[in-house]
């Protein structure tokens, strides 16, 4: 399935890079990439044959320890607020991973498993996590973000290698020089998949 999904993945930030090198005004803002990526895959269908649902700033959390990634590692929930989050996230919607997200929800914000104060979700089990995708579109001055979204991703490879991992970084005017220093760090990061135009 993974497999099968990445395929499908790449053929929709392929096309969404493609756009904005065809359209200057296509794509200006970091919520318009996230934006067209979420209903390019939505109308894609994948959501429905993969059995995923798709949801923005969703922070990976591992149930059995009450961990989160905060910084660059995993460590104790203390508050949600502080957990590393990616720009976008496909789940495995699973009943069992929605139960889990529910009550550990429920306990935080009213310290009981059944009652829900407000429908603020932002925790999700990492095992849950089928593709996370981090979106820049802007390099310079910007790297040590870009280093950031990267440590994230290695921390959530820990836990789950199976999720596949993205880096999407659209910058008409970055520098080769930044460019190169990034594709560079990300060589021993070779399962992190790298959509960037420049």
């Amino acid at each position: 399935m993974q497999e099968d999904l990445k395929t499908e993945l790449d053929v929709i930030l392929g096309e969404i890079s493609q756009n904005y090198c065809k359209n200057e005004r296509y794509i200006l803002t970091e919520s318009d990439l996230v934006n067209e990526t979420y209903s390019c895959i939505r109308q894609s269908g994948i959501l429905r044959k993969y059995g995923l649902s798709m949801h923005t700033e969703i922070r990976p959390y591992e149930p059995k320890k009450d961990k989160v990634i905060r910084n660059k590692d995993w460590e104790k929930l203390e508050q949600i607020n502080y957990a590393a989050k990616f720009d976008l996230v496909l789940v495995d919607d699973d009943e069992k991973y929605w139960k889990i997200t529910r009550t550990r929800i429920a306990q935080a914000q009213t310290g009981t498993d059944s009652k829900l104060k407000y429908w603020r979700f932002l925790l999700y089990p990492v095992e849950s996590f089928r593709a996370v995708i981090e979106f820049k579109v802007r390099v310079k001055g910007n790297r040590k973000n870009i280093r950031k979204d990267i440590k994230k991703m290695k921390a959530l490879h820990i836990k789950n290698n199976e999720c596949l991992k993205y880096l999407v970084i659209l910058d008409r005017v970055a520098p080769k020089i930044s460019v190169n220093s990034i594709l560079d760090e990300l060589k021993e990061e070779d399962y992190i998949q790298k959509v960037i135009v420049n």
